[in-house]
């Protein structure tokens, strides 16, 4: 008719499922697929994230880190994060990659608040038992408020929530007694610069601090913010101007920030 024939079509046996063996098994499941292209970029990109995700839990015993922090010139909080977005599309060997190494890489509550029973738990086996009747006098401000919020939230948190609240120590009888943390005004300035030094020493500099910023649990944003607004109203104290001049010159500059 004019023009060459084309490769005859793939015979219709091949496009059947393979028979069951004997005694109605399942077959023998083929040699597995060798990787190639973007299937082998894919996979060595996982493995080098996996390798980051290794150090980090052998550090800070978690992966629960913050979307923007990349340890080591890597983004593994961005990593993480894209990892939990397509957890569901995943390869079966991944995900249970990332489950032996932290069980709650993906859990159904926010990492900040993952971060913040850890450091709960870091409190406790370095001070003793949680004080929940008390308002937990040995905690810091920020630790005790978030503890008594989880308290005041208790009925309506997640199982497994409510199970590491209780490998510390708060069941559901102890968050009914719970008392909320009374704040001592010198000792919440000297965490707020703590959290500011801590900020800058992973950082470089207070710059990047908006209003919104959260560091390790404690809103430093919104605590920074108060404090330019009375250093620009000309009404901030002396020592907590030297304190916050010492940490970064220009915590306050008279441009703007970005």
């Amino acid at each position: 008719m004019g023009g060459a024939l084309g490769p005859p079509p793939p015979p219709l046996s091949g496009l059947l499922p393979r028979p069951a063996a004997p005694g109605g098994t399942p077959p023998a499941p083929g040699p597995a697929k060798r990787l190639r292209g973007h299937s082998l970029q894919a996979e060595r990109a996982f493995t080098e994230g996996l390798a980051h995700a290794r150090t980090y839990y052998e550090e800070h015993g978690h992966l629960a880190v913050p979307k923007e922090d990349t340890p080591a010139g890597y983004p593994l909080g961005q990593w993480l994060a894209n990892s939990r977005a397509r957890h569901t599309r995943m390869p079966a060997h991944q995900a249970a990659a990332l489950h032996a190494l932290y069980p709650w890489w993906h859990a159904p509550w926010s990492t900040l608040w993952q971060r913040t029973w850890h450091q709960a738990r870091d409190h406790t086996e370095a001070h003793g038992p949680l004080e929940p009747a008390s308002g937990f006098p040995t905690t810091s401000y920020s630790l005790g408020e978030w503890l008594y919020l989880q308290c005041t939230r208790y009925p309506t948190l997640h199982p497994e929530q409510r199970r590491l609240l209780t490998q510390i120590g708060i069941d559901a009888a102890a968050a009914a007694t719970a008392r909320p943390r009374r704040r001592n005004l010198k000792a919440g300035a000297e965490e707020a610069l703590a959290h500011a030094r801590s900020y800058t020493a992973e950082h470089g500099h207070l710059a990047q601090v908006s209003a919104t910023t959260v560091h390790h649990g404690y809103p430093l944003g919104r605590w920074l913010a108060g404090q330019r607004s009375q250093q620009q109203r000309k009404v901030l104290s002396p020592d907590r101007q030297r304190a916050l001049t010492s940490i970064d010159p220009w915590w306050c500059p008279p441009w703007n920030l970005k």
